[in-house]
């Protein structure tokens, strides 16, 4: 869960500039949720460093090709001052020290949550292109998560399937989650109530065989040490045949907004459709 822990949960004033007073031409990031928004706003040479989670598939949320063209930091004082960046975006449970070193050395700091909805998102990306000055771009990319979001919520039925989305180690999204917000835009009822799950919960396989969803999403990979839980998850979803609809969906689709909303958009729409056409709906 270093992902999680690096991208805390979202909220207004958390997304905070701090010392404005530099023109920003050079961008540091070390939140991985950022490093997929910001490779879509500012030119490669503007980019110093990326956050070392996105050179690692376990918790990359952008191409790791791309990703490794940047240099990689921890996220720590020394590296980011060592850069000289005009800005740096963090995470907003970055340490106070580590702040505090940043606005000494006269680094712009820009702290940034993980929103718990879309819409969220969307003004999240507007932040940072005015931050880094590249609003056009920022417009774009808003532009086409909105497509993507309405491709997904078209041809929604008034009734709400149940969907489950289940990650290798059996964590749940619940109520007040991103992908919460994403399954419902596109057509579908969170299953996690069904269980009385937290917003981030363990599910055990017993609850689900009792009381089984009408889709169950969950990875058919999984980063190391999972891997048998992967095993395990696939040979109990084949025992529901016809009975549950199951898909793939990428862990890394679940923790971060930005350019993840369309692909998990798209994952949506395709489980929905094959959901439709299974049940003649």
């Amino acid at each position: 869960m270093m992902l999680l822990a690096s991208c805390s949960a979202y909220s207004a004033e958390q997304d905070a500039i701090i010392d404005d007073k530099r023109e920003v031409k050079t961008i540091v990031s070390a939140n991985p949720c950022v490093d997929a928004i910001l490779v879509e706003l500012v030119e490669p040479e503007r980019i110093a460093s990326l956050s070392h989670y996105s050179h690692s598939a376990g918790s990359s949320s952008m191409d790791i090709a791309l990703a490794s063209r940047f240099p990689a930091n921890g996220g720590t004082a020394e590296e980011i001052i060592a850069l000289d960046p005009d800005i740096v975006l963090l995470g907003s449970h970055t340490p106070k020290a580590t702040l505090d070193a940043l606005q000494a050395s006269g680094i712009k700091v820009h702290l940034i949550g993980v929103p718990d909805s879309v819409a969220q998102s969307l003004d999240q990306i507007e932040q940072i292109a005015l931050a880094v000055n590249e609003k056009p771009r920022g417009d774009i990319l808003q532009s086409k998560i909105r497509a993507a979001v309405d491709a997904a919520s078209t041809g929604a039925k008034q009734a709400r399937p149940k969907l489950l989305i289940w990650q290798a180690g059996g964590l749940v999204p619940g109520e007040g989650t991103l992908i919460d917000d994403m399954i419902g835009l596109a057509g579908f009822a969170n299953a996690s109530a069904d269980y009385r799950l937290a917003m981030w919960d363990i599910l055990p396989l017993e609850p689900v065989a009792k009381n089984p969803p009408d889709l169950i999403l969950s990875p058919s990979s999984a980063k190391s040490g999972e891997s048998r839980n992967v095993h395990l998850r696939t040979k109990f979803l084949k025992k529901f045949g016809d009975q549950v609809v199951t898909a793939d969906i990428p862990e890394n689709l679940l923790h971060c907004g930005g350019t993840t909303i369309i692909s998990a958009m798209n994952v949506l729409k395709n489980a929905r459709n094959d959901y439709q056409r299974q049940n003649g709906t």
